[in-house]
């Protein structure tokens, strides 16, 4: 599998973040968290599920009114 890099965490900044596969009631599950401050996202069915909705971000919409 091709290794995907992880985007930092959307609420600390900070680039320590692990993906790992994990055994939840009998299920592999694929999970990722920041090891800064414990941000993490709910069980997925494959690690690369995990990473795919760690690295999607919403836009950045800027306010013409600033």
């Amino acid at each position: 599998m091709k290794e995907i890099k992880l985007k930092p965490c959307p609420f600390c900044g900070r680039e320590d973040i692990r993906a790992k596969i994990m055994n939840h009631e009998g299920y592999d599950v694929g999970i990722v968290f920041c090891i800064n401050c414990g941000a993490q996202i709910r069980a997925f069915n494959s690690q690369a599920e995990a990473i795919e909705a760690w690295n999607r971000r919403a836009e950045i919409v800027e306010d013409e009114n600033e």
